[in-house]
């Protein structure tokens, strides 16, 4: 959990069943590749760096109810996957992409969505 700081992510892995928790407040920045297994839940603000990407992996989610600057890859990429744009969240920039996972967007949240041709998902 960060709280009221910021978080720095170069590339690496949220593993199944483990949490990264971005509380309002605070900042988590991505600047390599994340392949997310677990669970991200993003409340404060977060940013996606230019050529870095955001995955989603098989039984990965990610919840936004707080601020996502787009300026790389958000994709919802694996089967069983979820990208869940809250009330009051929002996603700017770049689209968050659907492949074979489901993007959410709740009533209240905001994004751009687009779709991979060869993607099994859903929104």
């Amino acid at each position: 959990m960060v709280s009221a700081s910021t978080l720095t992510l170069s590339g690496g892995t949220v593993g199944a069943g483990a949490t990264v928790s971005a509380t309002s407040g605070s900042t988590l920045i991505v600047s390599g590749t994340l392949a997310d297994s677990g669970t991200l839940a993003l409340s404060g603000v977060t940013s996606v760096a230019a050529h870095a990407t955001l995955a989603t992996l098989s039984g990965g989610s990610a919840i936004v109810t707080g601020t996502v600057v787009n300026s790389g890859t958000f994709t919802a990429s694996g089967l069983g996957t979820l990208i869940e744009i809250g009330s009051g969240g929002v996603v700017s920039g770049g689209a968050v992409v659907v492949g074979n996972g489901i993007v959410d967007v709740l009533s209240g949240g905001s994004a751009n969505v687009a779709f991979l041709s060869n993607g099994s998902g859903g929104l």
